[in-house]
């Protein structure tokens, strides 16, 4: 995975800007539309989005020495806050709120991108500032697409946040073993050859009890093969290679049809 923080906020940059660039040409009725995460419309998505950002900016605040500007309401205070806007100002909110976590990232000095730890609830250590960025690239990236998909079903990832973000997939997979249904998991241990394009990337990918991904340099030997984009990877494995959108006619050659791969990755 890329260690150069700047590359994941320039990066996480780009996604911003082309998302509020989207969001100001939205009128009411497009802000109501279903988007392409399960039951959210286009404006909630905003919603999760900015509150997001502002919990984002507050771990990040707190790591740099700063006051905590969440206050005493915590996260649940911030998801009420979002949850009592109306449609327009939930995108008009994420705007701001969204910008700001980008400007802070950007303000950090050298010494913070380079030492700089930051203590996530739901992890056991702290982590550096290009993997908080990457989190939140690929929270950014996925959701933009809900948004984007939800009027045009033949969008992509956009290609500079793929290139990143292709290469954390193996913690994603991983993670899915914990909610991974144990109704959807293969009777037997199945073993997936992939080979992804834009860019060129070969895993294998096993599915049984867990979940695991992991790198290849040969050819290998599973019980099916996958060949499809990069892009198209991630939304798999986010639950968003969705049937109608793009690249979703992709079939795995044996092994695991591409309906039980995706009830096995439901994503989010």
């Amino acid at each position: 995975m890329e260690k150069d923080p700047r590359r994941w906020i320039g990066v996480l940059r780009a996604s911003h800007d082309r998302l509020v660039s989207l969001v100001g040409e939205l009128d009411d009725d497009a802000l109501g539309r279903p988007s392409m995460a399960s039951e959210w419309t286009v404006a909630q998505v905003m919603s999760h989005l900015g509150s997001s950002a502002e919990i984002s900016q507050a771990t990040l605040e707190s790591a740099a020495g700063g006051d905590d500007p969440l206050g005493d309401g915590g996260n649940e205070g911030v998801w009420a806050r979002w949850n009592a806007m109306s449609p327009r100002e939930q995108a008009t909110a994420f705007v701001a709120a969204d910008r700001a976590l980008v400007e802070r990232y950007e303000t950090l000095d050298e010494d913070q991108l380079a030492n700089l730890r930051v203590e996530v609830p739901y992890l056991r250590e702290p982590i550096d500032v290009a993997t908080l960025a990457s989190f939140r690239l690929g929270e950014h990236a996925l959701h933009s697409w809900d948004v984007v998909a939800a009027f045009d079903r033949s969008a992509e990832v956009a290609p500079d946040a793929v290139a990143l973000l292709i290469d954390g997939q193996r913690r994603i997979v991983a993670m899915a073993r914990w909610f991974l249904p144990r109704e959807t998991r293969p009777a037997e241990e199945t073993t997936l050859l992939i080979e992804t394009t834009a860019p060129v990337r070969k895993y294998e990918l096993v599915l049984g009890e867990g979940a695991e991904l992991r790198p290849v340099e040969h050819d290998g030997h599973g019980d099916g093969a996958l060949a499809l984009p990069a892009e198209a990877l991630l939304r798999l494995f986010s639950g968003r290679l969705k049937p109608g959108s793009a690249s979703a006619d992709v079939e795995p050659s044996g092994g695991m049809t591409m309906d039980e791969l995706r009830r096995a990755f439901p994503g989010y």
